[in-house]
C-alpha cells in the first residue's frame, strides 16, 4: 500500500535504483486499479571483479580463461551479482503531479514492493495528460539526486477481459541449455544471447491480436537488465516480469540456477488469480518443470488456461507418459508439444 505525501526517496548520490515492469488490474467492482510498484535500490561493484571469489568459481565452472573474464559481456552480467544492495530505503514514487510513498522499507536484498490504489477517473485522467503510453502508467521514483532513466517504471495496465500469455525465458524464447549447467553458465556469462528462432515473430502476431504478456523466470532478478534487453532488442513484446529473489549469502555458483519450483509455481497462481475473467496461454519448455506446473494451474484453474505449449528438448524429451502425467485430468486438446514456432502459428487455436 501507498500513502500521499510530499517528500523524497532515501537514496543517495552512490545509489542507484531499478525499477521492474510490473502490472495493474481492476478491483473485483471494476471502481479502481491496483498496480504494482516493484524494484530494488542498490550500490554499483567499483572493484575489479576478477578479484572476487564469485568470479573465480565461475572461471572454473566455465573452464573460462582470462581474456573471456575481461569481455564487456562478462563484465557488465557478473557486476549485477557483486552489487551492494540496500536495506532500510524508504521509496517515494510520482504518478503524474501525485507523490506516494511505499509502505515499508527496501529488504535485505534491496527489493521494495508497494501497490498503488488509483481509482478508474484518476487513471482516466492520467491517460488523457499523457501519463499511460501503449496501456503501460508512467512513474518515477523521486530522489533529491538525478540518476537519469534509471529512476523511471511503468506497470502495464491490464484489462479484465481478453487474452495473456505466461511465458518462460530460459529455452523457451532465449537459447540457455539449462540441463547442462556449464553450458547454462557461459550462456548466462559469457555469451551475447540467442532467441529461439520464430519465437519472436509468434509472439508480435500474438501480440497484434491483443494478447498482454508476463515473462516468469526462475532466472535471478541480477539479470533482468540483460534479460530485458535481450526482448527489446530480439522485439519480443514488452511485458511484465516476474524472475527469482536470490540473495548471494555465499559463491556458491552451481546453486544460482538450480529449479525453484515453489516460487514460480507462486507466481504463476498469483496472476491467474488477479484476472479471473482473462484467458490464458502458458508457453515454456521440457527442460524444466514447466510441464508440471502448467498442468497444476490448469487444473486448479481450468475456466481460465486456453493452450498449454512446451517446447520439446532433446535434452529432456517429452516422449513416454510425461505430458500423459503432467496433464491428467485435462482437456487433450488444451496441450501440445512443439519443436518449432511455426506449428504454433498453425494451431487452431486464434488468439482473440
Amino acid at each position: 500500500m501507498v500513502h500521499t505525501i510530499s517528500q523524497f526517496s532515501q537514496i543517495e548520490p552512490h545509489e542507484r535504483v531499478v525499477i521492474y515492469p510490473s502490472y495493474g488490474y481492476l478491483d473485483r467492482n471494476e471502481c479502481s486499479w491496483k498496480i504494482t510498484i516493484r524494484g530494488a535500490v542498490y550500490e554499483p561493484c567499483e572493484e575489479d571483479v576478477r578479484d572476487r571469489i564469485l568470479v573465480r568459481m565461475l572461471s572454473r565452472a566455465m573452464t573460462t580463461n582470462i581474456h573471456e573474464l575481461q569481455s564487456e559481456v562478462f563484465q557488465q552480467r557478473v557486476s549485477s551479482f557483486l552489487a551492494q544492495h540496500e536495506r532500510g530505503k524508504q521509496i517515494v514514487i510520482r504518478v503524474g503531479d501525485k507523490r506516494y510513498r511505499l509502505r515499508g522499507r527496501t529488504r535485505r536484498n534491496g527489493h521494495f514492493r508497494g501497490i498503488l490504489r488509483l481509482s478508474v477517473d484518476q487513471v482516466h485522467q492520467l491517460r488523457q495528460r499523457g501519463h499511460v503510453r501503449n496501456g503501460w502508467i508512467q512513474f518515477e521514483v523521486l530522489t533529491r539526486h538525478s540518476h537519469g532513466a534509471s529512476c523511471h517504471g511503468q506497470s502495464l495496465l491490464i484489462g479484465s477481459r481478453g487474452l495473456s500469455v505466461i511465458s518462460d525465458i530460459d529455452d523457451t524464447i532465449k537459447r540457455s541449455n539449462v540441463p547442462h549447467r556449464r553450458e547454462l553458465l557461459a550462456n548466462t556469462f559469457l555469451r551475447h544471447y540467442e532467441s529461439i528462432p520464430g519465437m519472436a515473430d509468434l509472439y508480435r502476431r500474438w501480440e497484434e491480436s491483443g494478447a498482454v504478456f508476463h515473462y516468469v523466470s526462475s532466472s535471478p532478478w541480477q539479470l533482468f537488465q540483460s534479460l530485458d534487453d535481450f526482448c527489446h532488442d530480439d522485439s519480443f513484446p514488452a511485458g511484465s516480469f516476474h524472475l527469482r529473489t536470490l540473495r548471494l549469502k555465499d559463491p556458491r555458483v552451481l546453486s544460482l540456477f538450480l529449479p525453484t519450483r515453489w516460487s514460480k509455481r507462486r507466481t504463476i497462481h498469483s496472476i491467474l488469480r488477479a484476472f479471473p475473467t482473462r484467458r490464458f496461454i502458458l508457453v515454456g519448455d521440457s527442460g524444466e518443470r514447466d510441464p508440471e506446473l502448467y498442468g497444476s494451474a490448469a487444473r486448479k484453474y481450468p475456466d481460465r488456461v486456453a493452450r498449454i505449449y512446451i517446447r520439446d528438448m532433446a535434452t529432456r524429451s517429452l516422449v513416454g507418459n510425461r505430458m500423459l502425467k503432467a496433464y491428467r485430468g485435462t482437456p487433450r486438446d488444451m496441450w501440445r508439444g512443439f519443436d518449432n514456432a511455426e506449428q504454433l502459428a498453425n494451431d487452431q487455436y486464434t488468439p482473440t
